[in-house]
């Protein structure tokens, strides 16, 4: 899963990843690309981008674009027309907050691997660790249901602020987080689990095998974090209720109440968070794509079981900002779709704030009768619940 680096013709000591500011002298240049004394920048290599940073020479600074290896040397390549001679000394510094973006997300690849594994006994093919996200490809595919079980687990790793430590022996390193997991790995990484309480999981992604993670780790982002991560508790406590689905979707309204919180605070920095290039608000509508999804397709199963409609039904919902997708495909008939009656149906649905959301409902069915009792569970449950807000 991990790319070990050798033995290195330069010294590397990047495994030491506190340091963030080292002084160094150029050993090699050639065309803007320089081998330093001595470094602590990472090259990137077990499936982890590498650090950027810059070197200041007298009161001249010059820009750390990227960093790799190349014949068992760590190359800086560094922004400027003007050639660095050899010899000369200089003050190197780390981007600090992209160090410990990356160095949480390999942490949290380690765990999320190691609770997949542990938990569906799924091993892990290739994880993916850069400035827009992480993402594990596991050896099979990853079910929606189980992100609420891995995400509670990877709380409590989080909550037991288990220390993250390095082990070299024979230029070989051994990552090792408390006694829950023990890997080979040569990237950086959190002090302690701790560090990751910013840590929000994407769902799958494009593909089933797939998990997709990110962090956010700026303060002002912290509301909308902690306001997902409550989610992810509620519709935990609803997965495994027994209550009637009216009850279930009063609960739901506790989703809408995040859903402003978080609006707000992605409103609140929107001109910080273009600037910064840093995609929050599709994160944010990914997560809880995955989340009323989820929720919504089970209180639709239940709903429709509680009908009789049928115990075949295949629910497939989308959501999207202010749209709702629903199709309901019964594979006990043929599967003809039946849109006559609800075909392009939109029902104009009350969100708290007084803004508007619509529920696109797809019916594809043969037995008009069932259509007709889907129709009266959306308005009786969904439609007018809201209309009481």
């Amino acid at each position: 899963m991990n790319i070990l680096w050798g033995k290195l013709k330069s010294k590397m000591e990047y495994n030491k990843d506190e340091i963030m500011e080292f002084e160094s002298e150029i050993l090699k240049n050639s065309n803007g690309n320089y081998l330093f004394k001595n470094t602590f920048f990472y090259p990137g290599g077990g499936h982890q981008a590498c650090d950027i940073g810059e070197i200041v020479i007298n009161n001249d600074t010059y820009q750390v674009k990227k960093v790799y290896q190349y014949n068992g040397e760590i190359w800086h390549s560094i922004e400027g027309k003007t050639k660095i001679p050899i010899g000369t000394k200089f003050k190197a510094i780390i981007n600090k907050k992209r160090r410990n973006y990356l160095s949480n997300l390999h942490t949290a690849q380690h765990i999320l691997a190691r609770i997949v594994f542990n938990k569906y006994k799924i091993n892990t093919i290739s994880a993916d660790m850069n400035v827009s996200g992480g993402s594990i490809t596991f050896a099979q595919p990853i079910k929606k249901e189980w992100l609420f079980d891995i995400e509670k687990e990877f709380q409590n790793i989080v909550l037991r602020k288990y220390p993250v430590y390095k082990e070299v022996e024979n230029d070989i390193i051994t990552v090792s987080i408390g006694d829950f997991d023990k890997t080979l790995c040569a990237g950086t990484h959190a002090k302690n689990t701790g560090d990751l309480s910013n840590i929000i999981l994407l769902g799958n992604g494009k593909k089933d095998s797939k998990i997709e993670f990110d962090c956010i780790q700026d303060k002002e982002f912290g509301v909308a974090a902690q306001a997902m991560k409550e989610l992810f508790r509620i519709y935990g406590e609803i997965g495994k209720s027994s209550e009637k689905s009216d009850i279930i979707i009063e609960k739901i309204k506790g989703y809408e109440n995040l859903r402003k919180e978080i609006a707000l605070s992605i409103e609140k920095n929107k001109e910080k968070l273009e600037r910064k290039n840093f995609n929050v608000n599709d994160k944010v509508v990914s997560i809880f794509n995955i989340c009323a999804a989820g929720e919504m397709k089970k209180i639709f199963r239940r709903l429709i079981n509680e009908e009789k409609i049928s115990d075949d039904c295949d629910i497939s919902i989308y959501i999207l900002e202010n749209i709702v997708s629903i199709t309901i495909n019964d594979r006990n008939l043929s599967g003809t779709i039946l849109m006559d009656k609800l075909r392009n149906h939109i029902m104009n649905v009350r969100n708290i704030g007084g803004s508007k959301k619509y529920i696109h409902l797809r019916i594809e069915e043969k037995n008009s009768e069932i259509v007709k009792q889907i129709e009266r569970i959306v308005k009786e449950y969904i439609y007018e619940q809201y209309e009481k807000k």
